[in-house]
């Protein structure tokens, strides 16, 4: 968040404090943009850090601050980093660890069986490569608790440490239709962080700070890019993967789903990426260039390792 109504306190700059323009969450200020009659039109939000007028439009968070406080653009991004409280003083706040190592021994782990070999292969996968680059394994017959059996293990490492893991459960069947998915991730009290707390894949990719880097939806979705690409959790990712991407890669590009209701779920994730470095995210949106044969939008833990290639030629991604 950030605390535009003390920014505007601390420059004497008068805020609505009533009336139509006088919103929750809003500090609203007379619009240096707009022609004609002044008014409280330009609205600072403190949630998403951006910045919008109900005549002239949005406008650049640090540009339009520096119009209102009279100072340059830089100095303005400074002021805002300073005033922004929350999950840029601490990346995982909000959470503390019970734990001091996560213990994965009544897992039973072991490599990966047959009938999970067969489901990755008959998506695409390069098996070799996926246990190479995440170390996937498979849960044992026997574990504690009971619902981590039979499962494929996924494990989230922060600098070498295994902090936490999710697990997806497959159907056994020899046909692909046939195949059901369905995560259940590490509990609380037994990671060290939670997976919505970290980006997996992190540790191949965390060298690629001056490089365009790729943001996927989920581990996954991002298997088909282990040394260029990061999986979040889900497209509406939570402060914590805002704050790792920020502070580690930046020029991160995030591959969406054209579906309009996830773009306007991580929409909020952008404009705190926006106010934080001063820049748009360059987001990619898979309108339906990389087709299914039945004519649907291909989704990326399908893309054969060509359409892989040239997807990456096309965004100017290097490996």
């Amino acid at each position: 968040m950030v605390d535009y109504e003390a920014i505007f306190q601390k420059y004497n700059i008068p805020t609505a404090q009533s009336g139509r323009h006088k919103r929750p969450g809003y500090s609203n200020v007379v619009c240096h943009a707009c022609t004609g009659n002044e008014g409280f039109h330009r609205g600072f939000c403190h949630e998403t850090g951006s910045s919008v007028c109900f005549r002239c439009g949005s406008m650049h968070a640090p540009k339009a601050l520096a119009a209102v406080l009279r100072v340059d653009i830089k100095q303005a991004d400074r002021i805002i980093k300073e005033h922004t409280v929350g999950f840029i003083k601490s990346s995982f706040s909000g959470f503390e660890p019970s734990v001091e190592s996560v213990d994965i021994s009544k897992l039973n782990l072991r490599p990966l069986v047959k009938f999970h070999k067969m489901y990755l292969e008959q998506r695409g996968y390069n098996v070799e490569r996926l246990v190479h680059f995440f170390g996937l394994k498979s849960t044992g017959i026997n574990t504690d608790p009971f619902y981590y059996q039979n499962k494929i293990f996924i494990p989230y490492y922060l600098n070498n440490q295994l902090m936490t893991y999710s697990t997806r459960d497959i159907s056994v069947s020899t046909k692909q239709e046939d195949f059901k998915s369905k995560y259940i991730t590490c509990k609380k009290d037994v990671g060290l962080l939670p997976p919505n707390f970290m980006i997996f894949n992190f540790d191949n990719i965390k060298h690629r700070k001056n490089k365009k880097t790729l943001f996927l939806e989920g581990p996954f979705d991002c298997a088909k890019f282990p040394e260029v690409a990061g999986g979040l959790s889900g497209i509406k990712f939570p402060p914590a993967q805002v704050k790792m991407i920020v502070e580690n890669f930046n020029y991160p590009v995030f591959l969406l789903d054209p579906d309009s209701a996830g773009q306007e779920a991580a929409q909020k994730a952008f404009d705190q990426i926006e106010v934080l470095t001063g820049k748009a995210p360059e987001v990619y949106s898979m309108d339906g260039s990389i087709k299914n044969p039945d004519g649907s939008v291909k989704d990326p833990g399908d893309f054969t390792y060509e359409e892989v290639d040239n997807l990456l030629n096309e965004l100017e991604i290097e490996i």
